[in-house]
This record gives structure tokens, C-alpha cells and sequence, in this order.
């Protein structure tokens, strides 16, 4: 095993299409990525050396995301740490790296000596100060006891906390949406089925709406508290309704949860989306995702965004919105919900055959 450390703002100089096996050597990629924020923060306490005025290439979040789209080929031959989680656990964090690149773990990679090492490169003296003091990882526990949290550390705690410079705010802007991107395929991220669904967000009635991954929504589909709808001093409205998709239908009655749905909210806000345009949030969201059964719908229409980032991004002022967030859920979880007649639910059409 060869490991080789490069800065990722030299990516440049490096044709990684040309050496994706060379005469049999694999070359497998890890991209350690950190919050920019923090980076700034960093590069600001080094600033006599590197200049108080990082670009985004020196940053290094933008190249690493160009990296990152040259050398995935079904997440095969990359892997993408964090290193706040590193630092918070080094031990599960390094064995599912091991893992990752196929080689063995030690506990040797816990701890090393204390000073220089011949590894470090020529920035070591203005960046390493604190490695070349510690002999191990300092682990940032999250959890603490009642009586920690209770006592009066807080007024005399010595801890600095940094600031940043206004003028570091474009790089900032610019560098977390990359950052974000390559987080979500780090590998000590949380995934799970749900991870990876499509949301459908329409704020302009008439046209088509998009398909965007979940987590840009900035509302969470798994919120079980019941807020049918909701109201505050700032003229925000939103309605909700859930369906339920079981083998191949939508069980619930469309027409009732439509009605209700529009009963909620002003006139103003209902005569900008059209039943169709519901619908059609609706097929697509479950056609994108591959969604016949097992599946809870919400949806959700509101005006002027409720406040969220992602959310505030994609809605312009006094404007309306109308979301479709998916589920897959287990069959338990899903309860049919009870008719006076023998309704047998809405039949999905073919989603190969579904056009937008």
C-alpha cells in the first residue's frame, strides 16, 4: 500500500482519467473534506503566512468536488471522509475506512509520536503545531452527564470562539453547496433507504415543477406531529395531507384529500395550484423514485415558505408553494384508511409509460 497526500487545489495538474489503473495498480481516492467555515476559521490563524483572503481554489471544497466527478465510477474507487466525525470517534471512523480501501486496522493509527515527522511537508511549521504537541487524537465526546450540564463551568469557561471576516462571506456562500454534495457521500454519513428519495416542489402554478434530492426541501416528511395547518403573525399558511401508496394504488379518496387540502388555506394561495397540478406532483414524485408500494406521501401547500433555508432559496416572496415528500415505509406502518363504500383506491399508471 502506497498512500500519497496531495492538496486538492493542485488537481490541476494531475489527469485522473489517464490514471485510473496503471500496468494493474488501483488507485482508490479519499477525499477528506472538513466544514468551510471551519476551514476560514483555520486559515485565519495562519494568516501572516497564507494572507487573510483564502480563494475558493485554496479553500479547497470546489476542487475536491471536481475530483470527486472525475473519479467516482459507482463509488467504487472513492471515499469521502469527514474529518469533524474523524475527530469525534478516530476508532469507528478509521476501521470503516480500513474497510472502505480493503486494508487491515491497527490501533498503532490511534497514536504517534510527539514533534515533527518527516511525512509533514514544507507548511508543517504553520499548520502542525497542534499535531506536533499531541500524541493521539483528542476525542470530542457530544454526550455529557446531568451533573456536567448542570454546573457553572459555562461562566468561566476560557474557551475563544473565532470570528469571521465579512469579506470571507462569498467564499463561504460559494463553498457550501460543494461541501454539502460531498458530505452526503462521506462515508461516516448516516444513509438509509430514505436518504436517497426525490421531493417535488412547484412554486410557479402553470409550469412544471422540479425534482430535487430531499434533504434541499428543508422540511421533514417524518414529522409525525399533527399539523394539518398551521398560521403566524407573518401571513404564513401551510396545509398538509398524507397518502397512502400499497401495491400499485393510492388507497386514500384523491377528491376528499384534495378538498380537504384547499378547505385550509386562503383563496388566495389554493386558486394558484389546480387540482392537476397536484396530481402531477404527485406521479411524478412517486415515478421518480420508483414508488408503487409501501410508500407515505405528504403534501403540503403553503405560502410564502415557512422560514426554512433551503426552502426560502426556492420560494420568492409572497408567492405559494406546493411539496410532494415521499416515504418508503413498512407495511405496518401504513394504516387503510376506512370507506363507507367499496372504493378500491387510485390506480398508478406505468411510470415507463408516464409522460411529464
Amino acid at each position: 500500500v502506497i498512500f500519497v497526500k496531495h492538496m486538492a487545489k493542485f488537481d490541476v495538474v494531475f489527469d485522473f482519467y489517464a490514471h485510473r489503473s496503471d500496468n494493474g495498480v488501483i488507485h482508490k481516492h479519499i477525499l477528506l473534506i472538513r466544514d468551510p467555515l471551519a476551514v476560514l476559521f483555520s486559515w485565519k490563524r495562519s494568516g501572516s503566512v497564507h494572507g487573510n483572503a483564502p480563494s475558493l481554489e485554496e479553500v479547497g471544497i470546489l476542487p475536491m468536488l471536481n475530483i470527486f466527478s472525475k473519479v467516482q465510477h459507482g463509488n467504487t474507487n472513492v471515499v469521502v471522509l469527514d474529518s469533524d466525525r474523524l475527530v469525534a470517534d478516530p476508532e469507528m471512523v478509521l476501521k470503516q475506512l480500513c474497510d472502505d480501501v480493503n486494508i487491515d486496522f491497527r490501533k498503532e493509527m490511534l497514536t504517534w509520536k510527539p514533534g515533527p515527522h518527516a511525512c509533514d511537508g514544507p507548511w508543517a511549521k504553520w499548520w502542525y503545531a497542534s499535531v506536533h504537541a499531541s500524541t493521539g487524537w483528542e476525542l470530542r465526546k457530544q454526550s455529557q452527564t446531568k451533573e456536567q450540564h448542570d454546573d457553572d463551568s459555562w461562566m468561566t469557561s476560557t474557551k475563544k470562539y473565532p470570528t469571521l471576516d465579512p469579506a470571507l462571506l462569498p467564499t463561504l456562500r460559494a463553498s457550501l453547496p460543494a461541501y454539502e454534495a460531498l458530505y452526503r457521500q462521506s462515508c461516516t454519513s448516516n444513509v438509509n433507504r430514505n436518504s436517497n428519495v426525490l421531493a417535488y416542489i412547484s412554486t410557479t402554478p402553470g409550469t412544471p415543477g422540479r425534482l430535487i434530492p430531499r434533504e434541499m426541501v428543508g422540511i421533514s416528511p417524518w414529522d409525525d406531529d399533527d399539523m394539518d395547518y398551521k398560521s403566524d403573525s407573518r401571513n404564513n399558511h401551510m396545509a398538509e395531507e398524507y397518502l397512502q401508496v400499497m401495491d400499485g394504488k393510492i388507497v386514500e379518496r384523491l377528491d376528499c384529500c384534495f378538498s380537504r387540502l384547499f378547505q385550509r388555506l386562503p383563496r388566495e394561495v389554493t386558486k394558484r395550484h389546480t387540482r392537476s397540478d397536484i396530481m402531477e406532483g404527485i406521479i411524478r414524485t412517486l415515478a421518480a423514485n420508483g414508488m408503487r408500494d409501501g410508500v407515505r406521501l405528504r403534501l403540503g401547500l403553503t405560502s410564502r415558505g415557512g422560514g426554512s433555508y433551503e426552502s426560502t432559496l426556492l420560494l420568492q416572496e409572497k408567492s405559494t408553494m406546493f411539496l410532494v415528500l415521499a416515504e418508503w415505509k413498512e407495511a405496518k406502518g401504513l394504516v387503510t384508511t376506512p370507506t363507507n363504500d367499496e372504493y378500491e383506491g387510485f390506480p398508478l399508471p406505468p411510470f415507463q409509460d408516464y409522460q411529464r
